[in-house]
This record gives structure tokens, C-alpha cells and sequence, in this order.
């Protein structure tokens, strides 16, 4: 995966206090050159006090100036926007306010955006001078759905016909009971298309989804799986007329990230996230994918596969071509229709099973899911059949790798092939990965095409990764993000968080 997490002239801490929970930045170029900076400053993550300020920097990103105060006692995840006249508007919904500069982000005022009720807006998208289009989401319900955990999120496109101040629904953008789909980010394509991409939040490994509109987003398709594993992302064009992504990654190597790319790629189906462990660890051969690691969180080696979107319906299976040579008890696991199986040279155990023997050498161990029930087969052979509920959220993971990257998780092992598979009725949608060494690592898509702006190894996800960025003149590129250090002796989850940035260019996935 490239990296810019070992290049301290790349970033710049903006706002880093303490006793300040400083959250949720967005980015913008003002027309006179400034890059401009909104975000958060509160007390925790869930905050009781915040306020919403701003900074301006006129050179590039490298300093900034004094904060502005949009609001004193307001202030949630704002969203900035430079029109084509020059004005600056950012949309907050906390109140669900609009706030305006006439002067580049110099200073502020502000009016209600009367009837946009849906949280976490995008960006503002002007169709002309008067006409603007927003998204946001909500929970609709209050009782959780099992897949999810939670009510199921309605994400809403808007329109807005005088410069922000009234807003009405215009359309749903999306809505599945068994997807969190939230946190829209539009851009509009060369030919005209409105383009979103969504976060998934059901906490499964589901990727990132994507919608798109052909009429200003009175009608949008059905979501589609992105190959990427995030949250909060934020979607623009370049001047090269690519797309650039900024968001948190939830994979097994979380941090603040970025992806660059075409539209069709970004269409493509799941694609496999690994944890990346200290060198040495993982070795690539044309027979196998060996795997040797003294244990301790960084050597910790964890895949994760596609995950089930509707197991109520669907079909799967995981076959592994694998040998053990050693394993402690997190070491080596397969986590697949509700159940660990926790693989070591002598057995594989399922808690409150009855160990299945396994001899030493090289197996194939063959999972299955349908609705109901998860079965193992060793080197063709059935061995073991468990119940799996259906209707429950943790029945639909699937990964490879240690149970716990942060101990007892020393092992050696063999893979020399993989194919999962999933069939998913309810989506019409058929997924097959077959895996062998000669494709290079199993997460070689995402180590090639994600750039790790920050890790944030250790922390948990609501301390990191909003973000969002600005291209500047000579084609550099700034993204801004909230971040926390997990191992940092003064880190308490929930209540540390900075904002800084990081300047890259596309040479950097080179």
C-alpha cells in the first residue's frame, strides 16, 4: 500500500488542543487562492458544547491562519462549498444552518436552510445561480433492524431553488433494510451524470456503495458495491478528469486514505482488505502465500473477504488450500456464516463444539453457508454442521486471519489457493474470487491503489478519517482529516481527536 504516514513534510497539524475534541473538517480552493478549512471543535465525539470554526491558508496548506467563528454554540459536520461567483456556503446540520462569505472565507453569516431535516450533508452541487442540489440521511423507525443493528438509514437527495434558503425532498437516493447506506458524496461527470458514492455502516465489511442520476437526481439507480471498505467519503473530479476519493478506511489497516481512479473501476465489485504486518512476515512464492509471524499486534495478518448483504437469502461458500504449521489460539481463524473456526495443526475448534480432528499436511477445509446452517468438509469429507441465525448481523462477516491482532496470535501457515463465493438472490448478484499465488497478494488491489494518508491503528473509527480535499493550481492535492493515535499515551476513545492534512499528488500511487 502506499504510504505518506513516514513523510512529516507532507502534513500539517491545524487545530490540536487539549481538553478539545477537534472533529469533521471539509476543504475547499477559494476563488482568490486561499484554501479555506471548516470543522468541528467540541468536547468529545458525541459532543454536549462545540462550535464550528474556520481557518484560511495562503500558502497551500502549509500554515494557517487564526480561527473564524461561524458559530459558538452550534456546529456538527459542515460541508464546504465555493460556487462559481466566488461565494463560499457551507451547509451544517446542526440546526441545519447555511453560512456564507462574500469575502473568501474571511467572514461569515448565516440563515436557516429551512426544510433540509436529513444529517450529514454533502457537499452543495449548484445546478445554476439559484438552483443547488444536497443529500443527507437519516434513521427512519427507531426499533433496529437484526442485519444492521440499528433502523434502517433513508439517504435523500434535495433541492434547494433560491440559493439555499428553502429545501425540499426531491428524491430517495437510497434505501435497503439490509444496508446502512448514508453519507452521500456527489460529483457531477463529464456527460452529466450525477455520481454518489454511499458509506455502508452495518460494521459486516460491506463496501462502500455507489448510485447514480441522469436527470438532476429526480430518480437515481439501485446502490451497487464499490470495492472499497469506508466511511464519509468525499468524491470529486480532477483537473486530469479522474476521480479522487477521500475517506476512512475500516478495513483490517484503518486510517485516513485516499483513491484515484475512473469511474469504472470504481464500479467494480468487493475487493479484498488485508491487515499489512511488520516485513518479513508475508512471503509471496509461486507455490504459496506463506505466513510466519512471532505474534503482537504488528505482525497480525486478518482478511476480509466479501461479506454476506442478505442472509436470509443468500448462498456462499470459502474453500482454503492450507496448510498449519503452528498456531496459538488467535492465530489462525476462519470467521464465516456466525462462527469462528479456529484452525491450528491438530484441530479445528468451534466454542462449545467437539474439536474436529485434523492431521498434519496440507487440507482443503470447505465452508458452506444457506439460510439456517453452516457446514465443514475437510479434504471433501463433511466433519461438522452448525446453526446459523439468518436473521442476525453477525451471521454475515467472512474473514481470514488472526481472531486478535492484539495477542496469542503467533502462527506459520500455507495457503496455496482460495475461491469464495457468494450468490445473493435478493440483489441478483453473483460474486466469485478465486485466488492463487501467481495473482500476488490476496489484497494486492487495494495495497495498489489505496494511499494511506494517516494510520490510525489502535484508535476506534468515530476518532478518525472525515475528511475532505482541494486540488490546487499546480495540481498538488490537500486533504484534511480528524485524526488520533490508538497507542499514544494521552489517547482516551472518544474524547481525542485533531485536525490535520496532508499534501499528495497522483505520482504517489506510482
Amino acid at each position: 500500500m502506499p504510504s505518506l504516514v513516514d513523510a512529516p513534510d507532507r502534513h500539517t497539524i491545524i487545530d490540536r488542543r487539549p481538553g478539545q475534541y477537534i472533529s469533521f473538517p471539509d476543504l475547499a480552493l477559494a476563488a482568490d487562492g486561499a484554501l479555506l478549512i471548516v470543522y468541528r471543535e467540541a468536547d468529545r465525539h458525541v459532543a454536549r458544547r462545540r462550535k464550528l470554526l474556520a481557518r484560511r491558508s495562503v500558502d497551500g496548506g502549509r500554515s494557517w491562519g487564526p480561527p473564524v467563528m461561524l458559530s459558538a454554540h452550534t456546529g456538527h459536520c459542515p460541508r464546504i462549498t465555493v460556487l462559481p461567483d466566488g461565494q463560499v456556503a457551507v451547509l451544517d446540520d446542526d440546526g441545519a444552518r447555511l453560512y456564507w462569505s462574500l469575502d473568501h472565507g474571511r467572514t461569515f453569516s448565516f440563515h436557516p436552510a429551512k426544510g433540509f431535516v436529513h444529517g450529514l450533508p454533502d457537499r452543495l452541487l449548484p445546478l445554476d445561480q439559484e438552483t443547488f442540489l444536497g443529500a443527507g440521511h437519516l434513521h427512519r423507525g427507531t426499533h433496529p433492524h437484526p442485519l444492521t443493528r440499528q433502523p434502517t438509514t433513508e439517504q435523500m437527495c434535495y433541492v434547494s431553488r433560491n440559493q439555499g434558503l428553502d429545501w425540499e425532498a426531491r428524491a430517495v437516493m437510497a434505501f435497503d433494510p439490509c444496508l446502512v447506506l448514508c453519507e452521500a458524496s456527489m460529483a457531477r461527470l463529464p456527460d452529466g451524470r450525477l455520481f454518489a458514492l454511499l458509506r455502508e455502516n452495518s460494521g459486516v465489511g460491506e463496501p462502500m456503495y455507489w448510485v447514480e442520476s441522469r436527470d438532476d437526481g429526480r430518480t437515481w439507480s439501485a446502490p451497487a458495491p464499490t470495492p472499497l471498505v469506508g466511511h464519509r467519503p468525499t468524491l470529486g473530479l480532477t483537473r486530469a478528469g479522474q476521480l479522487l476519493v477521500t475517506y476512512r478506511d475500516v478495513g483490517p489497516e484503518a486510517g485516513s486514505v485516499a483513491w484515484l481512479g475512473d469511474m469504472h473501476e470504481l464500479c467494480a465489485d468487493f475487493a479484498v482488505h488485508g491487515r499489512i504486518p511488520a516485513p518479513g512476515v508475508l512471503t509471496l512464492t509461486p507455490e504459496a502465500l506463506r505466513l510466519d509471524s512471532p505474534g503482537g499486534a504488528d505482525n497480525a495478518v486478518r482478511y476480509l473477504l466479501r461479506p454476506l448483504s442478505d442472509p436470509r437469502r443468500a448462498t456462499a461458500g470459502l474453500s482454503l488450500d492450507l496448510e498449519i504449521l503452528s498456531a496459538e489460539a488467535n492465530g489462525l481463524a476462519v470467521r464465516f456464516g456466525g462462527h469462528w473456526f479456529r484452525l491450528s495443526p491438530g484441530a479445528v475448534r468451534v466454542d462449545g463444539r467437539k474439536p474436529v480432528p485434523l492431521a498434519p499436511g496440507r487440507h482443503e477445509l470447505s465452508f458452506r453457508y444457506a439460510p439456517g446452517r453452516v457446514s465443514l468438509a475437510v479434504d471433501g469429507k463433511a466433519r461438522l454442521r452448525l446453526d446459523a441465525d439468518p436473521e442476525h448481523a453477525d451471521t454475515r462477516p467472512v474473514g481470514l486471519g488472526a481472531a486478535d491482532i492484539r495477542a496469542a496470535n503467533a502462527a506459520s501457515w500455507r495457503l496455496y489457493g482460495l475461491r469464495h463465493e457468494t450468490d445473493e438472490p435478493r440483489y441478483g448478484r453473483r460474486y466469485l474470487l478465486r485466488w492463487q499465488p501467481s495473482d500476488g497478494l490476496p489484497d494486492a488491489y487495494v495495497r495498489k491503489k489505496v494511499l494511506m494518508l494517516a494510520h490510525a491503528r489502535g484508535a476506534i473509527g468515530p476518532d478518525f478519517g472525515y475528511s475532505g480535499w482541494a486540488e490546487l493550481p499546480d495540481g498538488t492535492f490537500v486533504a484534511a482529516y480528524h485524526h488520533a493515535l490508538g497507542d499514544a499515551p494521552d489517547y482516551v476513545p472518544g474524547l481525542t481527536s485533531w485536525v490535520e492534512t496532508c499534501r499528495f499528488t497522483a505520482e504517489d500511487w506510482a
